[in-house]
């Protein structure tokens, strides 16, 4: 690749990075996914984007639950767990049992997810818990 298109290049191509950006899009977009490729089979990236691409999965408006971190914890008898020094209060029925609870490390003091199997079918049911003030 790199030799396909830094002999293209010219100097204003190099005066910036956002130049430089710009020229390689337009190198990949126009030439890279429009020539042949021996391990595609002789087959361009744009044709096979094209035959596969209803097999693409696209994400969902959740995608932040994504990039959730996770953490396990016992439920207390008050029905409280503790993550990162904050106490958060969960559903009664959860008291001993230990949970997953998904939250996003950069925003601690927002409620974050509480989970645990289902035992019967080894799904996970979420609801929702809320930091409390003790």
């Amino acid at each position: 690749m790199r030799l396909q298109l830094f002999p293209l290049l010219q100097s204003a191509d190099l005066a910036s990075l956002d130049a430089l950006n710009r020229r390689l899009w337009t190198w990949v977009e126009g030439e890279y996914h429009r020539s042949p490729h021996r391990g595609l089979d002789g087959a361009t990236p744009l044709d096979r984007w094209a035959a596969l691409a209803d097999e693409v999965r696209y994400l969902g408006p959740d995608i932040d639950d994504l990039f959730l971190n996770e953490a396990k914890r016992k439920v207390a008898r008050d029905r409280t767990v503790s993550l990162g020094g904050i106490v958060y209060e969960v559903d009664a029925a959860l008291v001993s049992e230990v949970v997953t609870l998904r939250h996003d490390s950069a925003k601690p003091a927002e409620r974050c997810r509480c989970g645990r199997k289902a035992r019967r079918f080894r799904t996970r049911r979420w609801s929702m818990s809320t930091p409390t003030a003790l």
